[in-house]
């Protein structure tokens, strides 16, 4: 330990790994402090064979801090999203979430990664927020400095985990399944968004993970489809569950939908219940959240397309679903309903795809297109035949990853 809270970090040593870069040999972290250091340190060296940088952590971020964070990406879609989510973390959270950026040694910002403790399980921790400036960085740097914001993250998780036996980690995960998460898996150009609400960056990233040491464990699906109505569409709610659009009040006030998403989720891999205690704060950081991540146009038509499902009788909301336009598109991102009405899910999303094609029809702007992302393949083929949909344009997979057990941390497994 330096004076200053500085500890040296020295990356030298190499490490074959032919099946990820045929012609590169990636470095691993060497030499790391001991975990009692990096408990305290606020600022780390990290040196290779050509270049040096400077880690800095924030438990507590400042604005100047969250403006550098949010730096890289340069064309980050989620900036108002992220900007949101960082400067209120500390009160989801309190002091189970830390954040740190690597800078090169001009001071530019070349990497950055965020860790938490998981709401639902003090057991499991997050990695997220990662990006790193693969425009700038050799391959080999590229490497080291996401390599050592993975070692130091998942270093101050091995501090925070409560259990000594029974951690796990999982990423990229942006504080919780709610927001942003996930990785694209397939083959892309990251520089044309093809799904506009999947995440988005460079093909890189899912090696970068795997190279150190994490393993793909839950495979989501995105499809593109043609927005038109369904032929000889026969509404087999019609006299149980009506549809009515959604209004300002219900975002205002959100605890309809709070109270079917929690009882809708409950058993979801991922999902974080508790850690919205309040209606209140379930406005703050699922509502505010969505809102601030839409364009004016997109919140427009959120209220266009979004409905809420009621009981015929009762006039008990019993399901939603989250849909607005982002270009020449209809984004459905969420759909919930009551588990004691889980029968009619299938029947729902026909009737709201089939709602949402009318709308479509008369609207100035003319979406053409259906975005929809579901957690398994077969419940997004089993959508597709339900909507009678004759095409799709564009199936992409994204993945969660969890660290593998054996990977040594700080001199010892996690």
């Amino acid at each position: 330990m330096l004076s200053d809270g500085f500890t040296e970090i020295v990356v030298r040593r190499h490490i074959l790994s032919k099946d990820i870069l045929p012609t590169y040999n990636r470095p691993c972290v060497n030499n790391l402090p001991q975990l009692s250091s990096l408990q305290f340190a606020r600022k780390m060296s990290v040196t290779s064979d050509t270049n040096r940088f400077t880690l800095v952590a924030f438990d507590t971020a400042t604005n100047a801090f969250i403006d550098n964070f949010l730096s890289l990406p340069q064309n980050n879609a989620l900036f108002q999203q992220e900007h949101l989510l960082i400067s209120n973390a500390s009160l989801l959270f309190k002091d189970k979430v830390n954040f740190w950026l690597m800078h090169d040694e001009d001071n530019r910002v070349v990497g950055r990664i965020g860790a938490n403790i998981a709401a639902w399980n003090c057991n499991v921790g997050y990695i997220g927020f990662l990006h790193i400036d693969t425009f700038h960085l050799s391959t080999p740097d590229i490497y080291l400095v996401s390599h050592s914001l993975l070692h130091v993250a998942l270093a101050w998780l091995k501090l925070h985990i409560s259990s000594e036996t029974n951690r796990m980690v999982f990423g990229p995960v942006n504080l919780s399944s709610f927001f942003n998460y996930r990785f694209r898996i397939d083959d892309h150009d990251w520089q044309t968004n093809t799904h506009m609400y999947e995440p988005h960056h460079p093909q890189l990233y899912p090696t970068l993970l795997s190279s150190f040491g994490f393993k793909p464990i839950q495979t989501h699906h995105s499809f593109i489809v043609p927005l038109r109505p369904i032929p000889a569409y026969q509404d087999e709610l019609a006299g149980k569950i009506y549809m009515d659009p959604l209004t300002m009040n219900d975002l205002s006030n959100p605890k309809d939908i709070q109270r079917i998403m929690t009882d809708a989720f409950d058993q979801k891999p991922f999902f974080d219940q508790t850690l919205f205690h309040s209606t209140s704060q379930f406005k703050t950081f699922y509502i505010d959240v969505l809102l601030n991540s839409l364009s004016d146009a997109s919140k427009d038509s959120l209220f266009r397309y979004s409905c809420m499902a009621r009981d015929v009788n009762t006039k008990e909301a019993i399901g939603f679903s989250i849909l607005f336009q982002i270009d020449d598109r209809i984004v459905y991102k969420t759909v919930a309903v009551l588990k004691k009405y889980q029968g009619i899910g299938f029947k729902m999303i026909t009737a709201v795809f089939q709602r949402t094609s009318k709308l479509a029809q008369s609207d100035e702007t003319s979406p053409m297109y259906m975005e929809l992302a579901l957690a398994e393949k077969r419940t997004l083929e089993k959508v597709v035949q339900s909507c009678k949909i004759d095409k799709v344009y564009s199936a992409k997979a994204f993945c969660v990853y969890m660290l593998d057990e054996d990977v040594s941390i700080g001199g010892s497994k996690l």
